[in-house]
């Protein structure tokens, strides 16, 4: 006897929604393959950031460049990330909404440098002047886009962070295309979504979490 299989429907998961459209986003499926209704997305961030020191200028003459290939990681937000230094060392890293995001230790010597890799990525450096409390730069994270993909616990890109849960099908096997997908404040049936193959229990935890982060919440 044949058996008939069923992919998953579009909002299959849904169990509840923020009101209005707010749960759901329109997004852009990268390049990859055809993605079912209900899959985990992992999230490649990019965008447009400056740097600056902040206003009044600094006591050291060190530097804060931000990296070249990727500036934006995940979860950053649009608006001012600042960074100030607390004692020749310390670095407070805070960002757009004012929360603390790292505490970051630097060598007080010339060309000692230590990388920022929360919301941004960047490298401070010690010059001949070491720096002063109350120096500091302000980062201006002026635009997010973000591509999403199947979450893959292994990658490095991003994706490896659990960002949402694809509304319907879509197939970006031969190109990037269009989507809707869940990607903050809902209730979806943990049992119907669509994970990676070879997920671990652990990386399913961890995922779980990523989107707890989001305000999507799994129910069994």
């Amino acid at each position: 006897m044949g058996v008939l299989t069923e992919n998953p429907r579009t909002g299959e998961h849904i169990v509840s929604e923020a009101p209005g459209t707010r749960s759901r986003e329109a997004i852009i499926i990268a390049e990859s393959a055809a993605l079912l209704a209900t899959t985990v997305l992992g999230a490649i961030p990019g965008g447009t950031a400056t740097s600056a020191a902040k206003a009044g200028g600094n006591t050291g003459n060190g530097t804060f460049v931000l990296d070249a290939t990727t500036p934006i990681l995940p979860r950053a937000k649009r608006g001012t990330l600042t960074a100030r230094f607390t004692s020749t060392t310390n670095i407070r890293i805070e960002d757009a909404d004012g929360y603390l995001i790292a505490d970051l230790t630097i060598g007080g010597t010339t060309g000692n440098s230590v990388t920022l890799g929360e919301q941004v990525k960047g490298v401070f450096t010690q010059g001949a002047t070491p720096f002063a409390v109350g120096d500091g730069f302000d980062v201006i994270v002026s635009k997010i886009t973000t591509a999403y993909k199947k979450l893959d616990p292994a990658a490095t890109d991003g994706t490896q962070i659990a960002a949402g849960i694809l509304y319907a099908g879509v197939d970006a096997s031969e190109a990037a295309a269009p989507g809707v997908a869940h990607v903050r404040d809902c209730e979806v049936n943990g049992n119907l979504l669509t994970w990676p193959a070879a997920i671990t229990t652990a990386q399913k935890d961890k995922a779980i979490g990523d989107l707890e982060r989001l305000g999507i919440i799994l129910r069994s």
